[in-house]
Order: C-alpha cells, then sequence, then structure tokens
C-alpha cells in the first residue's frame, strides 16, 4: 500500500497550493475582523487568536493532502504516478473553490444543505478530474505543475509560522 503513495518530491507542490488557498482564505477573514478587533483586544490577545488559525489552517491542510493521498492509493490503476501534482492541485482547486465559494456567497448556511445539483456538479468535476487522461494537455500539464511548484516558496513562511503557533497554543493549554 505504501508503495502506491506518493513520494515526497510529488507531495509538495501539492501541499503548496493547498497551503497557500487555505492561510490566504484565513488571513484574509482574520484582517477583515482585526479593525474591530482592536477595539476590544490587546496585541497579545490578537497574536494568539493568530495563533490558534494557524495551527487550525495547519491541521486543515494536513487533512486535506491526506484524503488527496488516499484518493490516489484508493484509485492507483486509474491515477498513474506522474499526475499526481497536475490531479492534486486541480482537485484542490475545485475542492477548496467550491468551498469558498460556497463560504462566500451563503456563509449563513450549513454544509450540509447542499442542494443535489451542487453535489453532484462537485463530484462529478472531481471525478472528472480524476478519470481524464492529462496526457493529451501536455501545456495544461505543464502549467499546473509550474504553479504548483512556485506555490513552493510560501511553505518557507508557513511551516515555521505554524509550528511556531503549535508551540504558542501547545504552551498556553498546558500552563
Amino acid at each position: 500500500m505504501f508503495k502506491k503513495a506518493p513520494k515526497l518530491e510529488q507531495l509538495l507542490p501539492v501541499y503548496a497550493v493547498i497551503v497557500v488557498i487555505i492561510y490566504l482564505w484565513s488571513l484574509i477573514h482574520f484582517f477583515w475582523k482585526l479593525p474591530s478587533w482592536i477595539y476590544f483586544l490587546s496585541a497579545g490577545e490578537i497574536s494568539v487568536v493568530l495563533a490558534y488559525m494557524a495551527v487550525i489552517n495547519l491541521v486543515e491542510s494536513l487533512f486535506i493532502l491526506l484524503l488527496i493521498v488516499a484518493l490516489k492509493v484508493v484509485l492507483a490503476r486509474v491515477w498513474p504516478d506522474d499526475q499526481f501534482i497536475v490531479k492534486g492541485v486541480l482537485l484542490t482547486l475545485v475542492g477548496l473553490g467550491f468551498l469558498i465559494y460556497r463560504n462566500h456567497y451563503f456563509p449563513t448556511k450549513a454544509i450540509y444543505a447542499l442542494t443535489w445539483l451542487q453535489l453532484a456538479s462537485v463530484i462529478g468535476l472531481g471525478m472528472l478530474v480524476i478519470l481524464v487522461p492529462l496526457d493529451k494537455a501536455p501545456a495544461f500539464s505543464r502549467a499546473m505543475d509550474a504553479l504548483a511548484d512556485r506555490f513552493i516558496i510560501f511553505l518557507y513562511i508557513a511551516i515555521p509560522a505554524s509550528a511556531i503557533s503549535l508551540l504558542v497554543v501547545l504552551f498556553r493549554n498546558l500552563f
């Protein structure tokens, strides 16, 4: 089973895309609420909120990466190893893009209130991403691969910031 799992060189670009989307969406919401927090929270409390946000983003991004890897392992026959980065990036863009759209336009409705049409369209698009061989579109594959490679630079910021935030959260909850 571990032989079907992608290598670290393939995981990092996909994880970088996940990190950029999740952290950016959270930072947008953080900075949206920051002006109001300044009136009743101290700078230390605001930084603790940011630390908790970074830890939750770390857990979410690792969970999404784990879902993509599990899907790759289960569908190893229809998902070749050389297409993991492209299909992983596309699944990330489709899945997280749908969740961002859903959160932005329907913020008060719960995720379980999805209509069958919305759910079927996202699942159908995800299956299409997995099942369509991308060997026929080499320019598109190169573009997705280049995008994922360029996002790796954000891991140099996100991983240390998340590790420091994890230490802050652990320290606050243990002591």
